[in-house]
């Protein structure tokens, strides 16, 4: 029993708490959107191989990963500028994309230790398009905005 609670505590160091493998669940829509930092309709423009020091808790880590930026289409909840540049590190909780595909993305700049960079929650309702369209429609929802095609 004691090597499998060490085991768990050293899984939760080394990944950050924000993309940790779905330990907290898969947020509905509305929760998502409300937790949410920024909330758009992007495409994929580049995406680079990379490795950064990584922060979880009092650890600090290099880890592998790519830097991806999107450029925004339509922004449906905060103000992100017209680019949004990430680091997703190569996980089970990393966001796949494509570079020329759409997506529509839930972002945060908050973990469950504090501020950090954007991310993406890859348990959460981000996804790529046409599969983003019911998401898409219900975030419009709570928004109160029009549909716009995408």
């Amino acid at each position: 029993m004691k090597l499998r609670a060490a085991a768990i505590a050293a899984a939760a160091f080394a990944i950050p708490d924000a993309q940790a493998a779905c330990m907290l669940g898969h947020p509905g829509v509305a929760a998502e959107y409300r937790d949410a930092t920024y909330v758009v309709v992007a495409r994929a423009t580049d995406i680079r191989p990379a490795r950064r020091w990584v922060s979880a808790g009092k650890h600090r880590y290099l880890a592998d990963g790519e830097w991806k930026t999107v450029r925004v289409d339509r922004v449906l909840k905060g103000g992100p500028g017209q680019t949004i540049t990430f680091f997703d590190e190569n996980t089970s909780a990393r966001m796949p994309l494509d570079v020329g595909k759409q997506y529509l993305l839930f972002f945060s700049t908050r973990t469950l230790t504090g501020p950090a960079p954007p991310y993406v929650n890859t348990c959460g309702n981000s996804d790529a398009f046409p599969a983003a369209t019911a998401t898409l429609g219900k975030v419009e929802a709570l928004t109160g905005r029009a549909r716009r095609r995408h």
